[in-house]
Protein backbone atom coordinates (compact mmCIF):
# COMPACT_ATOMS: atom_id res chain seq x y z
CA UNK A 1 0.00 0.00 0.00
CA UNK A 2 1.14 3.80 -0.84
CA UNK A 3 2.36 5.68 1.89
CA UNK A 4 -0.12 8.49 2.36
CA UNK A 5 0.53 10.66 5.21
CA UNK A 6 1.85 13.55 3.49
CA UNK A 7 -1.76 13.65 1.89
CA UNK A 8 -3.57 14.65 5.38
CA UNK A 9 -2.42 17.79 5.37
CA UNK A 10 -3.53 18.58 2.20
CA UNK A 11 -6.75 17.03 3.26
CA UNK A 12 -7.51 18.65 6.18
CA UNK A 13 -6.65 22.35 4.39
CA UNK A 14 -8.58 21.85 1.32
CA UNK A 15 -11.34 19.27 2.06
CA UNK A 16 -9.91 16.79 -0.98
CA UNK A 17 -7.32 15.13 -2.66
CA UNK A 18 -6.75 13.80 -5.90
CA UNK A 19 -4.52 10.83 -6.34
CA UNK A 20 -3.51 9.72 -9.98
CA UNK A 21 -3.39 5.77 -10.99
CA UNK A 22 -4.84 4.52 -7.69
CA UNK A 23 -6.36 1.64 -9.19
CA UNK A 24 -4.86 -0.06 -11.85
CA UNK A 25 -6.05 -1.36 -15.44
CA UNK A 26 -6.47 -5.02 -13.85
CA UNK A 27 -8.38 -3.77 -10.69
CA UNK A 28 -10.31 -1.30 -13.08
CA UNK A 29 -10.99 -3.91 -16.17
CA UNK A 30 -12.53 -5.89 -12.61
CA UNK A 31 -14.43 -3.48 -11.19
CA UNK A 32 -15.79 -2.51 -14.87
CA UNK A 33 -16.70 -6.55 -15.70
CA UNK A 34 -18.46 -6.33 -11.86
CA UNK A 35 -20.44 -2.80 -12.62
CA UNK A 36 -21.40 -4.12 -16.24
CA UNK A 37 -22.69 -7.36 -14.86
CA UNK A 38 -24.42 -5.64 -11.89
CA UNK A 39 -26.27 -3.82 -14.64
CA UNK A 40 -27.52 -6.28 -16.78
CA UNK A 41 -28.35 -9.04 -14.02
CA UNK A 42 -29.39 -7.27 -10.82
CA UNK A 43 -30.59 -3.57 -12.08
CA UNK A 44 -34.17 -4.81 -13.24
CA UNK A 45 -34.68 -6.65 -10.05
CA UNK A 46 -34.31 -3.35 -7.46
CA UNK A 47 -37.08 -0.86 -7.03
CA UNK A 48 -37.22 3.12 -8.35
CA UNK A 49 -35.71 3.77 -5.17
CA UNK A 50 -32.17 1.78 -5.67
CA UNK A 51 -31.77 2.23 -9.30
CA UNK A 52 -32.72 5.38 -10.51
CA UNK A 53 -32.92 6.43 -14.21
CA UNK A 54 -33.78 10.00 -16.11
CA UNK A 55 -36.43 8.09 -18.25
CA UNK A 56 -37.72 5.12 -16.89
CA UNK A 57 -38.74 3.89 -19.87
CA UNK A 58 -35.64 3.91 -21.40
CA UNK A 59 -32.36 1.64 -20.11
CA UNK A 60 -29.74 3.58 -21.19
CA UNK A 61 -30.35 6.68 -19.33
CA UNK A 62 -29.61 4.64 -15.62
CA UNK A 63 -28.18 7.51 -13.57
CA UNK A 64 -27.90 6.28 -10.13
CA UNK A 65 -27.76 3.06 -8.00
CA UNK A 66 -27.23 2.72 -4.31
CA UNK A 67 -26.05 -0.17 -1.81
CA UNK A 68 -24.69 -2.20 -4.65
CA UNK A 69 -22.51 -4.13 -1.50
CA UNK A 70 -25.95 -5.23 -0.36
CA UNK A 71 -26.78 -7.14 -3.14
CA UNK A 72 -23.46 -8.22 -4.83
CA UNK A 73 -20.14 -10.06 -2.44
CA UNK A 74 -17.86 -7.87 -5.02
CA UNK A 75 -18.64 -4.66 -3.59
CA UNK A 76 -19.07 -5.26 -0.15
CA UNK A 77 -15.37 -6.63 -0.86
CA UNK A 78 -14.05 -3.84 -2.54
CA UNK A 79 -15.28 -1.30 0.23
CA UNK A 80 -13.41 -3.74 3.06
CA UNK A 81 -9.94 -3.57 0.87
CA UNK A 82 -7.00 -1.95 2.70
CA UNK A 83 -6.05 0.09 0.16
CA UNK A 84 -9.72 2.05 0.62
CA UNK A 85 -9.07 1.61 4.52
CA UNK A 86 -5.94 2.22 4.78
CA UNK A 87 -6.14 5.08 3.59
CA UNK A 88 -9.31 6.60 4.68
CA UNK A 89 -8.11 6.01 8.17
CA UNK A 90 -4.71 7.82 7.59
CA UNK A 91 -7.16 10.57 5.96
CA UNK A 92 -9.91 10.95 9.31
CA UNK A 93 -7.57 9.82 11.49
CA UNK A 94 -9.29 7.69 13.32
CA UNK A 95 -10.43 3.58 12.61
CA UNK A 96 -13.56 3.56 9.81
CA UNK A 97 -16.29 1.77 8.89
CA UNK A 98 -17.14 1.30 5.16
CA UNK A 99 -20.42 2.24 4.54
CA UNK A 100 -21.84 1.69 0.98
CA UNK A 101 -20.96 1.38 -2.34
CA UNK A 102 -23.05 3.78 -5.20
CA UNK A 103 -22.93 4.07 -8.94
CA UNK A 104 -23.20 7.24 -10.47
CA UNK A 105 -23.57 7.52 -14.61
CA UNK A 106 -24.48 11.11 -16.27
CA UNK A 107 -26.33 9.93 -19.65
CA UNK A 108 -25.51 12.27 -22.10
CA UNK A 109 -28.13 14.83 -23.70
CA UNK A 110 -30.86 14.33 -21.44
CA UNK A 111 -30.97 15.36 -17.49
CA UNK A 112 -29.77 18.09 -14.82
CA UNK A 113 -26.22 19.20 -13.84
CA UNK A 114 -25.52 17.79 -9.96
CA UNK A 115 -26.53 20.77 -7.70
CA UNK A 116 -23.97 21.81 -5.51
CA UNK A 117 -24.37 19.78 -2.24
CA UNK A 118 -22.39 18.12 0.44
CA UNK A 119 -22.49 14.77 1.02
CA UNK A 120 -23.04 15.20 4.73
CA UNK A 121 -26.47 17.09 4.37
CA UNK A 122 -27.61 13.42 3.12
CA UNK A 123 -25.17 11.18 5.57
CA UNK A 124 -26.98 13.00 8.65
CA UNK A 125 -24.04 11.50 10.88
CA UNK A 126 -23.19 12.69 14.35
CA UNK A 127 -20.42 13.71 14.48
CA UNK A 128 -20.29 14.48 10.89
CA UNK A 129 -17.18 13.12 10.12
CA UNK A 130 -17.03 10.84 6.87
CA UNK A 131 -15.23 11.35 3.55
CA UNK A 132 -16.01 9.83 -0.51
CA UNK A 133 -13.81 7.55 -2.54
CA UNK A 134 -14.63 8.47 -5.65
CA UNK A 135 -13.72 6.40 -9.13
CA UNK A 136 -14.41 7.39 -12.40
CA UNK A 137 -14.70 4.51 -14.98
CA UNK A 138 -14.17 7.13 -18.03
CA UNK A 139 -11.80 9.94 -17.53
CA UNK A 140 -13.92 12.98 -16.74
CA UNK A 141 -13.35 16.63 -18.00
CA UNK A 142 -15.50 19.83 -18.32
CA UNK A 143 -17.71 18.18 -20.95
CA UNK A 144 -19.05 15.21 -19.89
CA UNK A 145 -19.05 15.70 -16.03
CA UNK A 146 -15.85 16.80 -14.42
CA UNK A 147 -16.24 17.24 -10.27
CA UNK A 148 -16.10 20.67 -8.69
CA UNK A 149 -14.95 21.18 -5.35
CA UNK A 150 -14.85 24.13 -3.38
CA UNK A 151 -11.54 24.74 -1.02
CA UNK A 152 -12.08 24.48 2.64
CA UNK A 153 -15.80 24.65 2.49
CA UNK A 154 -15.65 21.16 4.43
CA UNK A 155 -14.10 23.76 7.36
CA UNK A 156 -18.05 25.32 7.30
CA UNK A 157 -19.64 22.52 8.64
CA UNK A 158 -23.05 21.22 7.01
CA UNK A 159 -24.51 24.50 5.01
CA UNK A 160 -27.76 25.43 4.45
CA UNK A 161 -29.49 23.05 1.62
CA UNK A 162 -32.57 23.57 -0.46
CA UNK A 163 -35.00 21.04 -2.80
CA UNK A 164 -33.00 21.13 -6.38
CA UNK A 165 -35.65 18.84 -8.05
CA UNK A 166 -32.54 16.57 -9.61
CA UNK A 167 -33.77 12.61 -9.33
CA UNK A 168 -31.10 11.59 -7.37
CA UNK A 169 -29.19 15.53 -5.78
CA UNK A 170 -32.78 16.17 -4.19
CA UNK A 171 -31.22 19.16 -2.15
CA UNK A 172 -28.66 21.53 -3.12
CA UNK A 173 -26.58 24.47 -1.00
CA UNK A 174 -29.06 27.52 -1.11
CA UNK A 175 -28.33 29.64 -4.00
CA UNK A 176 -25.57 32.82 -2.42
CA UNK A 177 -23.77 31.04 -0.39
CA UNK A 178 -21.16 28.51 -2.82
CA UNK A 179 -19.10 32.56 -3.69
CA UNK A 180 -18.65 33.26 -0.28
CA UNK A 181 -17.17 29.97 0.79
CA UNK A 182 -13.56 30.13 -1.38
CA UNK A 183 -12.15 28.90 -4.31
CA UNK A 184 -13.99 26.84 -7.16
CA UNK A 185 -11.60 24.24 -8.38
CA UNK A 186 -12.52 21.34 -11.40
CA UNK A 187 -11.01 18.54 -11.17
CA UNK A 188 -10.17 16.46 -14.34
CA UNK A 189 -9.51 12.82 -13.59
CA UNK A 190 -8.78 9.95 -15.93
CA UNK A 191 -10.11 6.34 -15.78
CA UNK A 192 -8.50 4.64 -12.45
CA UNK A 193 -7.97 8.07 -10.69
CA UNK A 194 -9.28 9.03 -7.45
CA UNK A 195 -10.81 11.86 -5.72
CA UNK A 196 -12.05 11.68 -2.16
CA UNK A 197 -13.62 14.16 -0.53
CA UNK A 198 -15.10 15.18 2.74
Amino acid sequence: MRNYNSLEKVFEQDGFIYIKEFMSSQEMDELEMHVLRFIQDIVPTLSNKEAMYEDYKIQETLKQIGNLEVYEPFFADLLSRPKFVGLAEVLLQDAVIPQFAQYFSKPPGIGKPTPPHQDGYYFCLVPNEALTVWIPLDDMDEENGALHYVKGSHKHGVLPHAASHVLGFSQGIKEGRKTELGEEVTCQVQRGDCLIHH
